[in-house]
């Protein structure tokens, strides 16, 4: 997996068809979000199962995987198709099962910013315009739905669209779609929040990855 798509889920984690043609209040859009935020920032630690489903509409292609993160502070594990990454905070390691090879390189101070997934929906900050879709049932559950489009008319960025539960606000899906066609949508299964994680769940451990190659890029 490449290191844009990983770092682009892990600090947004994040994310179809317009839902209405008129503007609503941004105002109660911002107001649901800066719950959730509050929400998030109250966790220590989390553990996440979720299932990304990749949407290409430009190959007529649909594929659904299941993926696990963990996360506390700035460091974090994420698990998804045949990769397993691992941050300490300080450096990132990528591992490929199908090479068996696990690629080292370091955060910039830019990067170790906004790392930390705790803060996935903070970009909302700056930068987004919102638009608050109102109530919808999905998959038998009543949710509340946000939109979450670009200021910046070259980001390859389209449109996230925000699902959350409508009595507990609680995230439930994140999808993205971008100008490529792709539609990335990100399901949360289960989110657990934890009081401490074990730092060795952070760090890649060789012995435990036979005869891999190291590639060592810091």
């Amino acid at each position: 997996m490449k290191r844009t798509v990983i770092l682009l889920f892990v600090a947004t984690i994040a994310l179809f068809s317009f839902a209405q043609n008129h503007e609503v209040d941004p105002e109660v859009a911002r107001a649901i979000l800066e719950e959730l935020d509050a929400k998030h920032a109250s966790y220590k630690a989390m553990k996440v199962d979720f299932e990304l489903t990749l949407d290409n509409r430009q190959k007529n292609t649909k594929d659904t995987h299941k993926g696990h993160l963990d996360v506390m502070d700035n460091k974090f594990h994420l698990v998804i198709l045949n990769s397993e990454t691992f941050s300490n905070g300080k450096d990132i390691y990528t591992y490929s099962r199908d090479n068996n090879e696990v690629t080292i390189s370091s955060i910039d101070e830019e990067e170790q910013a906004t790392m930390s997934p705790l803060k996935i929906l903070s970009a909302w900050h700056e930068g987004y315009k919102l638009r608050y879709l109102g109530d919808a049932e999905i998959d038998g559950v009543f949710c509340t739905e946000i939109d979450l489009y670009p200021e910046e008319r070259m980001s390859p960025i389209v449109r996230i669209r925000i699902t959350l539960d409508q009595k507990t606000h609680a995230l439930r899906k994140i999808l993205q779609q971008t100008k490529d066609g792709m539609l990335a949508t990100y399901s949360i299964v289960k989110l657990t929040p934890q009081n401490n994680i074990s730092d060795d769940v952070f760090s890649f451990n060789k012995e435990k990855y036979p005869n891999v190659e190291v590639v060592d890029l810091r």
